[in-house]
């Protein structure tokens, strides 16, 4: 339709033009060629540009073979040494508070010494803690035994004096022995101690 209208606008300009020059004797085959030369452009329709548009950026996700799951991917940790195992901590393996002196026995389980700078010991009870001396270290196999009360004495690295008072109370106690890190890694118990 709209092609129609241009075309028969092209038409009546071209005829308009062709009339208006009679005096002249210049017949409808003797058009300028500049009236000629405009008509294709009269004719043709005019199609507007499209405007783009962003295309919007999309994040790839797995695409799962059909009956199977996605699994996020973990993410990763240290990479352990293949073959090695990580050092088990040390572990409490007695508790006494009804000896003198009294004491708390702790057995080292791993194959490598362990330094147990900021390594700590605390009676659940009474509330009181033992620090390990710093650079003191706990060879593969070893067993350390930490003393208090009467007759408690200091002989490294197997005997480490706590103090001269009890710590452990009668009716039963509970020890943790926590890492440098502030984790328990570590307890034991007798008596009201062991209550949840």
């Amino acid at each position: 339709m709209r092609k129609a209208i241009i075309l028969s606008l092209s038409i009546m300009l071209l005829l308009s033009i062709m009339l208006s020059s009679p005096a002249s004797g210049v017949g409808p085959l003797a058009l300028p060629p500049t009236a000629l030369a405009f008509l294709p452009y009269i004719a043709q329709e005019v199609t507007p540009t499209p405007t783009l548009q962003p295309t919007p950026v999309r994040t790839l996700e797995p695409t799962p073979t059909p009956g199977q799951e996605v699994t996020p991917t973990p993410t990763l940790g240290p990479t352990p040494t293949p073959g090695v195992e990580p050092p088990s901590p040390p572990e409490i393996v007695e508790l006494t508070g009804a000896t003198e002196p009294e004491y708390v026995d702790i057995l080292s389980l791993s194959s490598a010494p362990q330094d147990m700078t900021g390594w700590y010991l605390v009676s659940v009870i009474g509330q009181e803690t033992f620090s390990f001396p710093a650079g003191y270290i706990l060879n593969p196999g070893a067993l350390v035994q930490i003393e208090s009360y009467n007759g408690a004495t200091s002989n490294p690295p197997l005997q480490l004096f706590w103090t001269g008072d009890a710590v452990w109370n009668n009716s039963g106690d509970k020890a943790i022995l926590y890492n440098s890190s502030g984790a328990a890694v570590s307890s034991a118990c007798y008596g009201i101690g062991c209550a949840p």
